[in-house]
């Protein structure tokens, strides 16, 4: 973190794989990274296309916390997936607290069109027999279909998100049964299909709420204009469309003479949507972007130019590829920028209102040159706060599967205001069901008292807004019941400070 190291929110951790960046090759020529997920013990997974000689599988990576590969996967750190031999291309990549399965979504040629492909492992990288054929499921819907989106609800079903090809491409959704079945309870037959104006639309990401309404999110070409504008859908937990939302359950924003790229979704603590992506005419003029909406999906006026913020990273060719919200509302963009000729992984960091953030990098920004070209698909937190950044990189002869990592003070990044406590402990830690919360105030507070996710997703208050006495407290309390095994942040905060300490479970 960087109070540790004394460097700024955006270096290199060097104290990962001995550097800050690890690659590795998968399969026989080149591998495309395009999703990844952290699992509660700190161990990261990567999907993405590898070759196997003749087509394209599903392959999985899964690096230990410090950047090396973890043996006890599949004994070698790496998994290629097949599903009939033909081209299989994953998306998306979840891990389910409950039973620690890992489960990744794409699609698979079936020899005239594409179907949606999902395969479940059990956490030592070997298949699930107890879902589908032997870990395997796939889905034809219409003439073609690709799933490019993946999610978990609470209670452990799969959520999957693309589009289909009917008359036009349209926006698609299935939710599965942890065993691979359609839940007949969703829109009745496990899937819905959906129009998004009356031409194309394309889904990139999705986002689950915390009341479990499905964001879908993507782009929608104009039939008038030619232009790509960015599309939202938001899903009620049964599978209709939430007619609150935008006063009929679909929005769709112009960028006027320009094309809209959707490629990453994000929801801040106050229910606010925001789009992460791209917007240009051509490679060589497209910029960082991004779109913010209220929470009934209404544009945010306040935020940038009526609700979008277009900044240019370099001179040309800057692509957005992955979100992140911190706790204390600063935005984390991320993706590729051509800098010097090379496309080089790159990070921005803005504030609540757009802005970039100056004690992030280079007044914001962050570059990171890796072999030839790379770029990053995949950004997360990890169980420190600092940021890791997956993707692919070309060494001059294959592109490989990279991750790198960057301090991000992510508890200092919370504290907006000076800290209110002298000291905060949490005992015991790691909690199992209780545990006893100390700290000292230095005066009387109004005191609130929440529990938040690594994302900054509320999930319990303990107090709220409270006038709390000056000196030692000594407070009980319970995680929910439902909690799944994970990193938190306890957050203790008032009108003149915020403190946080990280907690287990």
């Amino acid at each position: 973190m960087s109070s540790l190291y004394g460097q700024q929110d955006g270096t290199l951790d060097a104290t990962f794989n001995n550097g800050g960046i690890v690659t590795t090759p998968m399969g026989t020529a080149n591998a495309q990274c395009t999703a990844m997920a952290i699992q509660a013990d700190g161990k990261i997974l990567l999907t993405g296309s590898a070759h196997n000689g003749n087509n394209n599988d599903f392959g999985i990576i899964r690096y230990l916390e410090d950047g090396t590969l973890d043996t006890d996967f599949n004994m070698t750190g790496k998994l290629q997936i097949d599903f009939n031999g033909e081209e299989d291309f994953p998306n998306g990549i979840v891990v389910r607290p409950s039973d620690k399965k890992i489960i990744v979504g794409g699609y698979t040629f079936n020899g005239s069109g594409f179907d949606f492909a999902i395969v479940q492992y059990l956490e030592d990288g070997t298949p699930d027999p107890a879902f589908g054929n032997n870990g395997k499921v796939t889905s034809p819907l219409g003439t073609t279909t690709f799933c490019e989106a993946l999610a978990l609800q609470d209670d452990g079903k799969i959520v999957a998100a693309g589009y289909s090809f009917q008359s036009n491409n349209e926006f698609v959704v299935i939710r599965y049964l942890e065993d691979g079945t359609p839940d007949d309870t969703f829109s009745d037959d496990g899937f819905i299909i959906t129009p998004v104006g009356n031409s194309s639309a394309v889904v990139r990401c999705m986002l689950m709420q915390p009341d479990d309404k499905i964001l879908v999110a993507g782009q929608a070409l104009n039939e008038l204009t030619f232009r790509w504008e960015a599309a939202i859908a938001r899903y009620l937990p049964n599978g209709t469309l939430d007619e609150t939302f935008n006063d009929g359950g679909i929005v769709t924003t112009s960028a006027g003479n320009q094309d809209v790229t959707i490629t990453a979704i994000a929801r801040d603590t106050d229910g606010k949507i925001i789009l992460g992506g791209f917007i240009g005419t051509s490679p060589s003029n497209n910029n960082f972007t991004l779109i913010r909406y209220m929470p009934d999906g209404q544009l945010d006026s306040v935020f940038g130019d009526n609700g979008i913020f277009i900044t240019p990273f370099t001179t040309n060719n800057n692509l957005a590829n992955a979100l992140l919200i911190q706790p204390d509302h600063k935005i984390i963009a991320a993706g590729t920028a051509t800098i010097n000729g090379l496309e080089q992984f790159a990070i921005a960091r803005y504030d609540v209102n757009g802005i970039p953030d100056p004690s992030f990098g280079n007044d914001g920004k962050m570059n990171t040159e890796i072999g030839n070209f790379a770029s990053i698909t995949g950004l997360t937190f990890d169980r420190q706060g600092n940021i890791v950044a997956t993707g692919s990189s070309f060494n001059g002869t294959i592109f490989q599967f990279t991750a790198s990592r960057y301090l991000n003070d992510l508890e200092t990044g919370m504290n907006v205001l000076p800290p209110i406590t002298k000291h905060i402990a949490v005992h015991p830690n790691p909690v199992v069901e209780t545990f006893q919360l100390n700290f000292s105030l230095e005066k009387d507070e109004t005191l609130t008292i929440q529990l938040f996710d690594l994302q900054g997703r509320p999930l319990v208050t303990y107090l709220d807004n409270v006038k709390t006495e000056l000196g030692d407290h000594a407070l009980k309390y319970a995680l929910p019941a439902t909690l799944p095994v994970g990193n938190y942040i306890l957050s203790l905060s008032s009108s003149n400070g915020v403190s946080s300490i990280q907690i287990s479970h």
